[in-house]
C-alpha cells in the first residue's frame, strides 16, 4: 500500500440553504477543496460521493453523485454512489483512500453533501426513519412510546437519543420540553471537539 495524502480540504458551512439545492452546495465544496489543494479538475481521476437521503427528499435516485458533479467539469471520470446512512461521506473517504494507497489512482475526489432539511417536516423525517430496519419500525416506536399524531412531529431519532439519557423513560414532549437550550448547545460543543481531535 502506498502513502496517501489528503491535499485539499474544504466544507459547506452548515445550515437549512432553503434557497440552495444539493448540487450548489455540491459545488461550492468542490471548488472550496480543490481551489485549497492547488488542483486542476482534470487531475481528479475518479470521485466518491457519499450522500444517505437525496432520494427521498428530492426523488434523485441512482446517479446522485454524476448529477452533483456534472455541472464542476469533472467529466470522463468514475464517480462511485456511495450510501451509508450516518457514515456515506466518510465511507466515500474511505474508498477513496483505499483507491489511492492500492495504486489504482494517484488523485481521487471524495465528497459527502447532504442536505435534510424539507418544507414538508414528515418527508424530512421519513428519511430519517429510513435509517432502521423498516421491519421493526413498529416495534421500536411502541418501545419509544411512539404514537398518535403528536410522534408523527418529532423525529423518530432524536426520540432514541432520549431514549439513550433516560431509558426507563419513553419519550415525549414533556421530556422534550424539559431539554434546555444550553443543554443541546453543548451536544455540538461535544461534536465539534471529538472532530478536532
Amino acid at each position: 500500500m502506498r502513502k496517501v495524502r489528503v491535499v485539499g480540504a474544504a466544507m459547506t458551512r452548515f445550515g437549512k440553504y432553503v434557497d440552495r439545492d444539493l448540487r450548489d452546495l455540491a459545488e461550492e465544496a468542490v471548488r472550496n477543496a480543490t481551489q485549497d489543494a492547488g488542483l486542476d479538475l482534470k487531475e481528479v481521476e475518479a470521485a466518491y460521493v457519499g450522500n444517505s437521503v437525496a432520494g427521498l427528499i428530492t426523488g434523485q435516485e441512482t446517479i446522485r453523485g454524476q448529477v452533483v458533479l456534472r455541472k464542476t467539469g469533472i467529466l470522463g471520470v468514475p464517480i462511485v454512489n456511495v450510501e451509508n446512512a450516518c457514515a456515506s461521506a466518510s465511507t466515500a473517504f474511505h474508498l477513496g483512500w483505499i483507491a489511492v494507497a492500492s495504486g489504482l489512482y494517484d488523485c481521487v475526489l471524495a465528497l459527502g453533501v447532504e442536505k435534510l432539511s424539507d418544507p414538508d417536516k414528515a418527508k424530512s423525517f421519513r428519511a430519517f426513519n429510513s435509517a432502521v430496519d423498516i421491519a421493526e419500525l413498529a416495534e421500536i416506536e411502541k418501545k419509544l412510546g411512539r404514537s398518535g399524531e403528536e410522534a408523527k412531529e418529532r423525529s423518530l431519532f432524536m426520540d432514541l437519543y432520549l431514549s439513550m439519557l433516560n431509558p426507563d423513560e419513553p419519550a415525549s414532549q414533556e421530556v422534550v420540553a424539559g431539554i434546555t437550550r444550553e443543554q443541546m448547545a453543548l451536544v455540538s460543543v461535544k461534536n465539534h471537539y471529538h472532530g478536532s481531535l
